[in-house]
Parts: structure tokens; sequence; C-alpha cells
């Protein structure tokens, strides 16, 4: 997804419609990118959020357009926009209607190109590392997670805790509900489902290899 939207970003950039049409990577970009409006050569009338912060279809959502990769510079001259509208006239389309018509008494064109800025990182410029990092806003790290990778158990050991703090192994109960196999029992004591916490800490055979390990250890 980062890499998707860094071709949004270079074909905004020059001036050009995105070569992607997925509209995640579309979303993404309109929400982490601030434009300023300048000639409206490179800015679409209806999709992107270019008057006050908003879209037309944040401000006019019961407007419908036809030509919705109409660009500003084509669409404010003669209120060439308006022709775009179809659909039933309704009091709610009318009622947006002038909410539109009020909003764009205000916006005058000038000779400078349109300009995007990251608001992701600090110097306003696209990096996938930024980009990478925002999809994980508001994420919570398991317990434990971070000091896996200080330890010095091998990596492979490392990456099996890793993989069973995130709950990502494919055990007896986990195949058992995707309809890979017929039981979801411990198949060493042929008591509890076959979980990872029963597998490391419940299994009466991991019980018993703990004890051993930790009476090495005098714990």
């Amino acid at each position: 997804m980062a890499l998707h939207l860094r071709w949004v970003w270079k074909d905004r950039q020059a001036g050009s419609a995105p070569s992607t049409k997925d509209r995640v990577a579309l979303a993404l970009f309109e929400a982490a990118t601030v434009l300023q409006l300048g000639d409206g050569k490179s800015t679409f009338f209806w999709i992107n959020r270019w008057i006050q912060g908003c879209s037309m279809k944040t401000i006019a959502p019961n407007v419908r357009a036809r030509k919705k990769r109409c660009l500003v510079a084509d669409a404010l001259p003669g209120d060439a926009w308006v022709g775009h509208i179809s659909g039933p006239i309704t009091l709610q389309l009318l009622t947006d209607f002038n909410k539109i018509c009020d909003l764009l008494h205000h916006v005058r064109l000038s000779d400078t190109p349109d300009t995007f800025t990251w608001r992701l990182s600090a110097d306003a410029t696209y990096s996938a590392a930024s980009a990478y990092g925002a999809m994980f806003i508001g994420s919570s790290t398991p317990v434990g997670a971070k000091q896996i990778w200080k330890t010095t158990a091998l990596p492979r050991v490392r990456f099996f805790f890793w993989l069973v703090l995130h709950r990502c192994c494919w055990t007896a109960e986990r195949r058992f509900r995707h309809g890979l196999q017929s039981s979801a029992t411990c198949v060493m004591c042929d008591q509890l489902p076959k979980m990872m916490d029963h597998i490391l800490l419940g299994c009466c055979f991991s019980k018993e290899a703990w004890h051993l390990c930790l009476n090495r250890l005098r714990l």
C-alpha cells in the first residue's frame, strides 16, 4: 500500500491523474496530503479536497456528478460543473447546490501550479517509511514483542515466539476452524483443543518439560 501511495504521489506531483484505481490508496492519499490550489490544472473538482480542506462529495453528498475526473480549471469557467450534475432534482440536491455556489463565489485561480504537501513527514514530502508508519496509527503492540528481539536466542527461535505472541501459528485448533482437519484435540494429551497456550503451557507434557528445565535452574 505504501508503494501504491508512492505512485499516486508521483502522478499528482507531475500534474496527471493517478495511474492506480485502488480506492484505498486514493483515499489514504487524500487523507495524508494537503492541497494548495493554484491554476487548478492538476486538481479534480469533485474528488480532491481542494476547498476549505474538503471535497465536493463531502460538502454536497446529495449531488451526483457524471464527470468525476473533471479538473478545477475546466469546471469553473462558465460554471461548467453545473452540467456535470445528474439524477432527479430534489430538495436535498438544491440545498447542496446552493452550498457549492456559495463556496465557489470566493474561489480565484492563479498562474502557479497546484501543490500537494505530505502531512505525515517533517519535510512535507512523501516517504515510504511515513506511509508505512501511518498504517499502525492507533495499533497496540503485544506485551513482550519488543523484548523478544533483544534476547540472545537463535533467530528462528525468536521468530517463532514472535509468531506466538501475534497468534499466527497454525495449530490444530486453527486448522480445524478452517476446515483443514477433522479434530482440534491435542494429540499429546487428548484432553483439550490444541491451541498455542495449551501447547506451550497447559498440556501435561509441556508442564513436565518445564518442570525438568526449571529444576535444573533451581527455579
